[in-house]
């Protein structure tokens, strides 16, 4: 009860599970008049691995060294300090108990180590039944603090099912890595309900799949954690570890002793990159968020990562750089429950040390993702994988509804599978491109891919890898249906008029042989599930103030920005007014001008074509 809001405050009812002598009733929606609001219990503040106590006489040279407050801007008001939480938080409910028996409140559907343990031995069986030669290896990773196993599942073929022979050692070494992880924080049941789904849908598939999944699993190494927080999930806490601190927080620099998961996750990566040389080409990390609708990304982009460690891990084995924003992409295709338009990719401070920001700069996995599920619910409530696949138009129709419901099991699961299914789609058609020629590939016509190019492309504005602002978390209308409504009229107008060579010389900025180091930039405050969403606005008028700073030499009221950026936009659209009356002057340089276009994309995409083979193995 420390966020400053909640989805209880939109529609969100608790669970209720009844057990008599005679039967167990199951988990049900309950409650009315609920309420969340703040109390007088004042917060202390976060503990935190990293954070050692300073020495007295470090306490006394720090006081004589202490800089002075910064001279606030005119029109300038201090946001941080006005809407920083510092009290919890109430929820209030009427609920009518059941006569008889025991009843448990719980705010999602749980998911204890014990269920794990059970899935994963359920998921060895499985493997060995539905493959030629069992793709999953069942390890530990390391021992939790409080003396508990946690498993690590790698899962790739092993078997060639095309030759019918096994794969060499050298074949699978070659391949790259996809890492997984889910529940560091404890609470967050929804991750793992999302993780078995995923899990399932790569063991277990059926046969409409199952050569799909056969082909992702004989392109990479996936390795899983399924949940990092072992130690907090038995004790029952929400947020916390054994230790009392958050984990998602202490990826800078983990101490071995007092968390060893994810100081072990980090060695494993050390030991896949530098000493195996093999690439790490996505990192997902599960979350559940307690304010927001529908499925949501939170990325990064060389144009918003700030406040990261400075060093890097000493290695040229590095994925080749993938546009951060081609996968939600994908994902928004297959997914209606995923909504683009409540993702970002901004990165503050704060965020330095969680587990998407680390990954990102220190071992430069471009497609490094904290995905966030939602407490509450959302569209499609009768969304199937299988409806996505082939984009029919029963999954068009339900992506264009306007239905919420609350989520349950089947939901998170769903999503895990969507998961794989973008994975899949992703690995196929980067093998299309490469081995067919694609002038005649209709497959690439077809493959979703292509619109979510498109996507990417407008959501950066015309400019791939461009930040997002800051997006808010409590919209008030339907969550994901104007992205997914829209996306529909921006197929008529735009994918129309993009031909296939356009997703060839897109791959080109996708999957170039050089890695481009990672710059950093101001700040940019995002939403992990526990900052405030208020700030942006003055965030941005902030940074325009001190580039007009730095420009000028005076300092600029933020008035006089705000009617700057108005000015602006009117000349704009004056400029647009304008270019349509000279139209008809340019007529007579059109065709011209057209035959030089063509021209120069025609030697432009000479020179993509020449990517060898090898560029890119995922």
């Amino acid at each position: 009860m420390e966020k400053g809001g909640s989805s209880f405050n939109d529609g969100q009812r608790p669970l209720m599970l009844n057990v008599t002598d005679n039967e167990v009733s199951g988990w049900r929606r309950v409650g009315e008049s609920i309420f969340y609001f703040r109390n007088n219990y004042k917060r202390p503040p976060r503990s935190r691995l990293d954070e050692e106590p300073a020495s007295e006489e470090k306490s006394l040279a720090s006081k004589k060294k202490k800089k002075a407050p910064p001279k606030k801007s005119k029109g300038a008001t201090d946001s941080k300090s006005s809407t920083k939480v510092v009290q919890y938080f109430t929820v209030s409910l009427e609920i009518e108990m059941p006569k008889e028996g025991k009843c448990f409140l719980c705010n999602c559907y749980p998911f204890n180590y014990t269920t794990l343990r059970q899935h994963v031995s359920a998921l060895e069986k499985s493997a060995a039944t539905n493959f030629v030669k069992s793709p999953l290896t069942i390890q530990s990773l390391c021992t939790s603090p409080g003396g508990v196993p946690v498993p690590l599942l790698t899962i790739t073929s092993y078997y060639n099912t095309m030759k019918k022979v096994p794969y060499t050692v050298e074949e699978i070494r070659q391949r790259p890595v996809v890492l997984l992880d889910a529940r560091v924080h404890p609470g967050e049941s929804n991750s793992s309900w999302v993780m078995k789904g995923l899990l399932d849908f790569l063991l277990c598939p059926n046969e409409k799949f199952k050569a799909s999944v056969e082909s992702l699993l004989s392109s990479v190494v996936i390795k899983a954690i399924p949940m990092i927080n072992v130690d907090g999930v038995i004790m029952g806490n929400h947020r916390c570890s054994f230790y009392g601190v958050d984990l998602n927080r202490d990826y800078l620099h983990p101490d071995p002793i007092r968390n060893p998961v994810i100081y072990s996750m980090k060695q494993l990566l050390r030991q896949v990159i530098e000493v195996e040389q093999r690439p790490v080409v996505l990192y997902a990390d599960f979350h559940g968020h307690s304010r927001a609708k529908n499925f949501l990304v939170y990325g990064c982009t060389p144009e918003t990562i700030v406040g990261a460690p400075k060093e890097k891990t000493p290695t040229e084995a590095v994925a080749p750089i993938a546009n951060e924003k081609i996968f939600p992409a994908m994902l928004g295709e297959l997914c209606p429950m995923f909504s683009l338009k409540q993702s970002n990719y901004a990165v503050g401070k704060d965020k330095k040390g969680s587990a998407r920001v680390v990954m990102y700069k220190e071992f430069n996995i471009r497609m490094s993702y904290g995905f966030e599920g939602t407490m509450m619910g959302g569209v499609a409530p009768d969304f199937d994988c299988n409806d996505s696949w082939e984009n029919t138009s029963k999954r068009r129709s339900i992506a264009c509804g306007n239905i919420e419901t609350h989520y349950n099991q089947i939901n998170y699961q769903r999503f895990g599978e969507s998961f794989v299914a973008t994975l899949c789609a992703l690995v196929e058609y980067k093998n299309t491109l490469l081995t067919e020629d694609v002038d005649e590939s209709e497959k690439c016509l077809s493959s979703p891919m292509k619109r979510a190019w498109n996507t990417a492309k407008m959501s950066g504005r015309g400019k791939l890898g461009l930040a997002d602002t800051q997006s808010s978390t409590s919209d008030e209308r339907v969550a994901g249906s104007y992205v997914l409504a829209s996306r529909q009229d921006r197929r008529e107008e735009e994918v129309a008029d993009c031909d296939v060579k356009d997703v060839v010389q897109a791959m080109a900025y996708l999957f170039p042989k050089d890695v481009t180091p990672i710059k950093e930039t101001e700040d940019a405050e995002d939403d992990d599930g526990d900052d405030n969403d208020d700030e942006d606005v003055d965030d941005y008028l902030t940074l325009l103030q001190k580039q007009d700073t730095e420009d000028t030499g005076a300092e600029v009221p933020q008035s006089d920005l705000i009617e700057d950026v108005a000015e602006k936009e009117d000349n704009v659209s004056e400029g647009t007014a304008s270019s349509s009356e000279d139209d008809d002057e340019g007529d007579a340089n059109d065709e011209e001008n057209r035959a030089k276009s063509i021209q120069d994309f025609e030697e432009e995409d000479a020179v993509v074509n020449t990517l060898p083979s090898n560029v890119l193995i995922l």
